[in-house]
């Protein structure tokens, strides 16, 4: 690994590896003095995405894909890069948490918990590979 700032890690495509993930950005999170609450939304943003990796994207084991963690002073910058087949998770409607059970469509509650979370989401298809790069401005630290 790199300087605390910035750390990248590779993860296989086995739903075993979220917990080398939750690890990863716990250690990241204290290198970079991060805030509990920020710690935890990335964890859930980033447990979120990579699971759709995972489970949508390449579908079975035996790929891997990378998620790089950069701390600024005002900002937390999270990077997932995979090489599955594209795939814009924002593009998909926000989902409408009010509506009767019934009434909703299914999925999509995992992108829209983290949209909540992020304060900027992007995505971007750079040759073959989905970029997927999530922003949190950090809680004021002490």
């Amino acid at each position: 690994m790199s300087s605390p700032a910035v750390q990248t890690l590779e993860l296989r495509s086995e739903l075993a590896e979220i917990e080398r993930l939750a690890a990863f950005i716990e250690s990241f999170g204290e290198a970079a003095k991060l805030g509990p609450d920020d710690v935890f939304s990335l964890q859930l943003a980033l447990e979120e995405a990579a699971t759709n990796v995972i489970t949508h994207g390449y579908g079975a084991p035996g790929q891997v894909f990378t998620v790089t963690l950069a701390a600024g002073p005002d900002a937390v910058t999270a990077t997932l890069s995979d090489t599955a087949a594209p795939y814009d998770p924002l593009a998909r409607a926000d989902v409408v948490t009010n509506a009767p059970l019934e009434d909703r469509a299914v999925g999509g509650l995992g992108v829209h918990l983290l949209k909540r979370l992020m304060h900027r989401a992007e995505y971007e298809r750079r040759g073959d590979t989905n970029v997927l790069t999530l922003t949190r401005n950090l809680a004021p630290r002490r």
